[in-house]
C-alpha cells in the first residue's frame, strides 16, 4: 500500500475510494500515514461492520467512511469526485471487470489514479488446479493493461511484484492454521484458507501478484512516460 501511495502521490487533500475494502488494511494505512479521506466499500456487510468498529477504536471516523457497494454495478458516487481508486484483490475475483474499471474512470478527477493489485497469471495458459480455487476471473498483466487503456487510462506502472510478497501472504495462513489460531476459513467450502494457500504456494511458477496503476489524463495533456521496468524494479526493491 505504501508503494501505491508513493507512486500516486497520496496526500491529505486526496479523496480515496476503495473497492472491496475487506478488513480495511489499505484504508487505515492511508488514513494513518497520509491523512487521506477514504470511502471504504465492500459488498460484505459483516466485514464492513467489523471495519467500522476498528475505525472507531482507532479514532479514524473523521477520515474513513464505510459504505456497501457492489462494484459490478454503476457506482452511486459523483463524477470526478475522487483522486484515487483502489481495487486490491477484488477484480481478480470479479466478473464483468470492465464495469468497475469504467466506473473508476468516471468518478476520478483528471490526474487521478486507479490502482489494481492482486493475483495474475504468469503464463498464457491458466493452471486448472489454481483456477478451481481462485476462480476463472484471474487475468494476466497484459489483460489488465488492455482493460485500463480501453477505458481511457494511461498506464503509469505495470509490474509483476516479487514472489516473496505472494508467498509470505499465503504462508501466514498455513502457519496460523497449523498453530490452531485460525478457526474460520474465509472461503466457501470445500475450499478454505489452508487449501487455497497450499495450492498457491505449489504453483508460484504459474501465478503471482501484479500491480497495475492507470492515470486519468486531462484531454490534450502531454503525458509523462510510464515508469520503465528498471525504474519499477529499483523502486520496489528499495521499498522491501
Amino acid at each position: 500500500m505504501e508503494r501505491v501511495a508513493e507512486i500516486t502521490g497520496a496526500n491529505p487533500k486526496h479523496r480515496v475510494l476503495e473497492l472491496g475494502a475487506g478488513h480495511g488494511i489499505a484504508a487505515i494505512h492511508l488514513a494513518e500515514t497520509r491523512q487521506c479521506r477514504v470511502v471504504a466499500t465492500d459488498i460484505n456487510t459483516e466485514k464492513l461492520e467489523r471495519l467500522q468498529k476498528r475505525v472507531l477504536s482507532l479514532r479514524l471516523e473523521s477520515l474513513i467512511h464505510t459504505s456497501v457497494l457492489n462494484c459490478t454495478k454503476k457506482f452511486r458516487h459523483s463524477t470526478a469526485s475522487f483522486d484515487l481508486v483502489l481495487a486490491g484483490s477484488v477484480l481478480d475475483r470479479t466478473k464483468a471487470m470492465h464495469i468497475p474499471v469504467q466506473e473508476s474512470y468516471r468518478v476520478l478527477r483528471y490526474g487521478g489514479h486507479l490502482a489494481i493489485y492482486g493475483a495474475v497469471w504468469k503464463r498464457d495458459t491458466p493452471e486448472p488446479t489454481v483456477s478451481r480455487v481462485l476462480g476463472n476471473e484471474v487475468c494476466s498483466m497484459a489483460d489488465y493493461e488492455l482493460l485500463l487503456t480501453q477505458s481511457g487510462f494511461r498506464i503509469a506502472i505495470s509490474r509483476l511484484l516479487p514472489d516473496y510478497l505472494w508467498a509470505d501472504y499465503y504462508r501466514q495462513f498455513i502457519d496460523a492454521l497449523e498453530a490452531g489460531t485460525e478457526k474460520t476459513p474465509d472461503l466457501p467450502q470445500p475450499w478454505g484458507w489452508y487449501e487455497e494457500a497450499a495450492i498457491v504456494l505449489c504453483h508460484l511458477n504459474s501465478i503471482g501478484v501484479g500491480l497495475v496503476i492507470g492515470r486519468k489524463d486531462m484531454p490534450g495533456e502531454e503525458s509523462s512516460p510510464p515508469l520503465t521496468t528498471s525504474t519499477a524494479i529499483d523502486f520496489l526493491e528499495a521499498s522491501r
